[in-house]
């Protein structure tokens, strides 16, 4: 089917209706890809908004794919710890600890969604984005990948069909030797688009 593609910061239910006009030419299974930035997941009353957004589009026979980003929450536990975020060129540079704690972090986001959209009735899925995604290392940044090498569209369409939602976080596959890289949710979700058209 056609997929449309729109980036969100924000996707409140009372937009909702504006979506659903958007996307009534499209054919089933209609696809949403949208990127929630870590600002908002912060707000517990923007996600109980966006889960009740995903429920009605849901409802109405549009899959999404949700990537959902988890800078502040990054830097906040990087702080915990006791350590300095520190950013080059305006990207996060990532050593071994701050990778570790970019694991534990983005997973804890993306099972919290999972089960925010589940207390909605949405059949949501959670999908490491490494199984998806696979970057480019920019050694500039130390364990980090700053472009999309490629996205395996078969392992894509497989969690679409698992779930009405599809969440994924930025943590992604180093295309030359499989190691797991924190990657910017912004390049994940630009990639995704262009690899899903």
């Amino acid at each position: 089917g056609v997929r449309a593609v729109v980036k969100l910061t924000d996707l409140p239910q009372k937009q909702a209706d504006r979506y659903l006009r958007a996307l009534q030419d499209f054919e089933p299974h209609r696809q949403l890809l949208i990127k929630v930035g870590g600002g908002l997941l912060e707000d517990k009353a923007a996600v109980q908004e966006l889960a009740e957004a995903l429920a009605e589009l849901a409802d109405h026979g549009v899959h999404t794919v949700l990537v959902d980003g988890g800078g502040p929450q990054l830097t906040k536990a990087i702080e915990q710890e006791g350590h300095e975020t520190r950013f080059v060129d305006g990207v996060r540079y990532t050593d071994e600890a701050t990778l570790r704690l970019a694991k534990a972090v983005f997973n804890g986001i993306t099972n919290n969604l999972v089960q925010t959209l589940g207390n909605q009735g949405v059949k949501a899925v959670s999908v490491p984005a490494a199984k998806l995604v696979s970057v480019k290392r920019n050694y500039d940044f130390g364990l980090c990948g700053t472009e999309v090498a490629g996205v395996d569209v078969d392992e894509a369409a497989a969690a679409a069909r698992e779930g009405s939602v599809v969440v994924l976080n930025s943590l992604a596959r180093d295309a030359d030797n499989g190691d797991t890289l924190n990657v910017n949710s912004d390049t994940v979700f630009r990639g995704l688009a262009t690899e899903l058209k």
